[in-house]
């Protein structure tokens, strides 16, 4: 029955290109944000009636973004495919928000790039994959399914920068009317800015990327050549060296009660 519905959700003719753009925007702005909106009204905050008019008007601003974002990224040539892209990427980093209390920031993907295949197997689960299937499955088959009405040579490119702007200046308009909420509730809760899917995604990995072709322009540089482990004489400080490896959890810590022998050498 789902599926049948799925199909005739998609009509024969085609929807407009607008229609079609909105309503994945409106799916990456709703279920794609669960944690950031479940963040906002667990706000101090958001306590009146005024509080929950702006959550609305936050709301409405964020979907029109990605209305915008939408038509920018997402051309015909590789429609389907960018659309279930931009799904996987929101409902992952929702996943991992909501399940361990993380932000999607440049360390968090920077530790996610760098991580191997036995980190990587312990985070998969039955909540991810239910995550997934409700959350890209059933958009993402809608979204594949659909065809947009066509449009050929200079109407694709004005239908949809023509999206741009109309979206940009309503989102510019309706973030004018909450600016004052809006601007408090960044300045105070900083972690809210790196929620918003899939702009945290994205921006992470353009500041890493950029931070690291940065690194490569740059030769390395010895430091610390001069350092010695002599004490010139008795009345000097010692030295102190430090060997910092990963962080642990301390919970995992054999010799305080968990279940694996994880520090065997502290036990002896």
């Amino acid at each position: 029955m789902l599926l049948k519905w799925l199909r005739a959700s998609v009509p024969a003719q085609g929807r407009h290109p607008w229609s079609a753009s909105l309503g994945l925007a409106l799916a990456l702005g709703t279920v794609g944000n669960v944690p950031f909106w479940w963040a906002l009204s667990r706000l101090p905050e958001i306590n009146s009636l005024r509080a929950y008019a702006g959550l609305i008007g936050i709301w409405a601003a964020l979907t029109l973004l990605l209305w915008v974002f939408v038509n920018l990224v997402i051309w015909p040539w590789w429609r389907k495919s960018a659309g279930v892209v931009l799904l996987v990427m929101s409902m992952s980093a929702s996943y991992f928000m909501a399940m361990y209390g993380v932000v999607i920031d440049p360390t968090m993907v920077a530790n996610a790039l760098q991580t191997n295949t036995a980190e990587a197997r312990e985070l998969l689960s039955l909540t991810l994959l239910l995550t997934l299937v409700v959350g890209v499955g059933l958009p993402g088959f809608w979204w594949w399914r659909l065809e947009p009405r066509a449009a050929l040579g200079w109407q694709r490119w004005t239908q949809q920068l023509s999206a741009v702007v109309l979206g940009s200046v309503l989102s510019a308009l309706l973030l004018l009317l909450v600016f004052q909420d809006l601007a408090s509730l960044m300045r105070n809760h900083t972690d809210l800015r790196y929620m918003v899917n899939p702009f945290n995604t994205v921006y992470a990995i353009g500041h890493l990327a950029k931070s690291e072709q940065a690194q490569r322009q740059h030769p390395l540089q010895a430091i610390g050549d001069d350092a010695s482990g002599r004490v010139p004489n008795a009345k000097a400080a010692p030295v102190l060296v430090l060997v910092v490896g990963e962080t642990a959890r301390a919970a995992n810590f054999g010799i305080a009660g968990y279940s694996r022998a994880t520090t065997t050498q502290l036990q002896a």
